[in-house]
């Protein structure tokens, strides 16, 4: 397993020791190039206790990563869990995360779910965002305009 992003804590060190996974798992800090960790990877799995929307999910989605995160995560909004990723009750229990990572353990599994990620990601393009963003923001001046008519 390779986690990417910010040191681990001492304390998860330790841990990982005592349970004889030091080499098993390998933190690799900051990544520059995302693009070169996702195509090295299997699945992202970001068991989030909160986050507004991570863009990493649909960067590994585009990647055809097939994707473990949480009901707290925003992003679990384009999946369709068990069909392009797995989606995770809040906060996340170790039994159930472990379950879908064995699951994704199976190459025909995890091939399907990717091509399907892929496929999801296909949908949320920075233009169909922006567009969209349009869409609201004309949709609230046209309801303040109609406010101040009245």
């Amino acid at each position: 397993m390779v986690v990417a992003g910010a040191e681990p804590y001492a304390g998860i060190s330790k841990l990982l020791a005592k349970k004889g996974l030091s080499k098993t798992v390998t933190f690799i800090g900051r990544v520059r190039n995302m693009q070169e960790c996702y195509a090295g990877s299997d699945v992202l799995v970001l068991p989030t206790f909160y986050d507004a929307c991570s863009l990493v999910v649909f960067e590994a989605m585009a990647c055809g990563l097939p994707c473990i995160t949480t009901k707290a995560n925003g992003a679990a909004g384009i999946i369709t869990d068990g069909y392009d990723g797995f989606i995770l009750d809040h906060p996340p229990q170790p039994e159930q995360l472990a379950n879908k990572m064995a699951l994704l353990l199976q190459p025909t599994q995890r091939e399907r779910m990717g091509h399907a990620a892929a496929k999801t990601a296909l949908d949320y393009t920075i233009e169909r965002n922006h567009q969209g963003i349009l869409r609201i923001l004309n949709e609230v001046a046209g309801a303040r305009d109609n406010a101040h008519r009245k």
